[in-house]
């Protein structure tokens, strides 16, 4: 019996080992600010395959999707062009999460009332200033553009709606605004208070989808992190960062 037990062993040792996967992941700062970079990170200490998460501005990540990677992360519009341009696997294709655009204060700032349209539009035609994300002619920023497309609209006239000239809302109440508007997930900072989320009859939210790329080196490990993004664990961690899971 103990021959046998070394003999295993031995050729145990001389099986060939297989070799960890390197995936990359492309995906915008929406959902890789919030919390997918950690799950990747966690995705590789579990299962000894690397997954590098490339972070792409919203005018730029397309670009990247055409060269190529393994698991794409885009907002439904650009997932819809993917489909038709043949850049991920259609079967692949699946809901992953929405995030909401909200309203911050700075911290001890009273919480104005934006239960409604008409109240959010009272309490952002009062404030002195709003800050919010980026101009979306600089970056193609869809929150940027959802946000001035609000802020344009004649029941919120007049506002004093402004972009800090580097960063988001977060930095612009830093730089003195009373209120901003800023993806929930990116909201994560000790000088400001969550009020709310902006009323849904705005369209304040982005949805993301996942799919596997048309490119992927390594559909098996690809498929596998897609299942892990949607396993109880980490929809309880993507709830934590401020996303809602699909």
């Amino acid at each position: 019996m103990r021959t046998f037990l070394l003999a295993v062993s031995f050729a145990a040792l001389l099986a060939p080992v297989a070799h960890a996967a390197d995936i990359r992941v492309v995906t915008p700062g929406f959902v890789g600010l919030g919390g997918l970079k950690e799950l990747a990170e966690k995705f590789s200490t579990e299962t000894g395959n690397k997954v590098t998460v490339d972070q792409k501005q919203m005018g730029a990540i397309m670009g990247v999707v055409q060269a190529g990677g393994d698991v794409v992360v885009l907002p439904v519009e650009l997932m819809d062009d993917s489909v038709k341009e043949n850049l991920v696997v259609p079967s692949t294709r699946q809901k992953l999460a929405r995030v909401e655009i909200v309203m911050i204060v700075p911290k001890g700032a009273k919480h104005p009332d934006i239960s409604t349209v008409a109240k959010t539009a009272a309490a952002i035609k009062g404030a002195k200033q709003v800050a919010y994300s980026s101009p979306f002619t600089a970056e193609k920023s869809q929150q940027a553009m959802i946000i001035h497309n609000i802020l344009q609209r004649p029941d919120f006239q007049p506002n004093n709606g402004k972009s800090p000239a580097k960063g988001n809302a977060v930095v612009g109440i830093k730089e003195g605004a009373d209120m901003g508007l800023q993806l929930k997930s990116q909201i994560n900072d000790p000088a400001v208070e969550y009020v709310g989320n902006l009323p849904v009859e705005l369209g304040s939210f982005m949805d993301g989808d996942v799919a596997i790329s048309s490119k992927a080196t390594d559909t098996k490990v690809a498929a596998q992190f897609i299942a892990f993004l949607k396993s109880p664990a980490s929809v309880a961690y993507f709830k934590s960062r401020g996303l809602d899971p699909r």
